[in-house]
């Protein structure tokens, strides 16, 4: 038996019609969810303060060591200089310790946990404390232990950077080594004096 033209149509529309009475709540579900994201507030995570070759200063490493420097001046009673010339200054030591960091990676330079570990207890001891006392100390004043464990190492590094950049400069040649040997205050430091009594 066959079925007329508009008996297939209408089948088919029903069948469409079944598929879209499953397909309209899925569609609703999903409307909803992009009208709640589209409607969701915007929280900015971090943002980016400089750019210096190939590293990037954030907001948040800026706004720790603004901090940081607002809490140093505080403990030393000293009088506080303009803040646009505090924070330039910040911005200037930041962009210096990252140029010195890329120059030390750069070069292979870098600070293993054990010479940390003995700069630590030195710095502990010199302020009469043992590690953990100088770890607990730190957290009292509201200073995170791992951080400045992290800066000590970053200024032991940038130190190294400092001292092999100067290194560089000074070159004196064998020449002038001895020109100066030859001189009469070369002679005079390096003769040998002896004294009979």
């Amino acid at each position: 038996m066959s079925q007329t033209p508009s008996v297939v149509c209408w089948k088919k529309a029903f069948k469409a019609l079944n598929n879209v009475k499953i397909l309209l709540p899925l569609l609703l579900t999903g409307s909803f969810y992009l009208a709640a994201a589209a409607h969701a507030e915007y929280q900015r995570l971090d943002g980016i303060v400089a750019i210096v070759d190939e590293d990037i200063i954030t907001q948040s490493d800026y706004d720790a060591k603004l901090a940081m420097v607002h809490n140093n001046l505080r403990q030393q009673n000293a009088p506080l200089p303009p803040e646009d010339i505090i924070r330039k200054q910040v911005i200037d030591r930041l962009i210096i310790e990252s140029l010195q960091m890329q120059m030390a990676k750069q070069a292979g330079i870098s600070i293993s946990d054990e010479r940390l570990n003995q700069t630590m207890e030195n710095v502990a001891s010199r302020n009469g404390l043992d590690l953990a006392g100088f770890r607990e100390e730190l957290i009292r004043q509201g200073m995170d232990y791992n951080q400045m464990r992290e800066q000590v190492r970053n200024d032991m590094i940038q130190q190294q950077v400092q001292q092999g950049n100067l290194r560089n400069r000074v070159q004196i040649s064998e020449q002038e080594v001895a020109k100066y040997l030859a001189s009469a205050e070369g002679k005079g430091i390096v003769s040998t004096r002896y004294h009979l009594a």
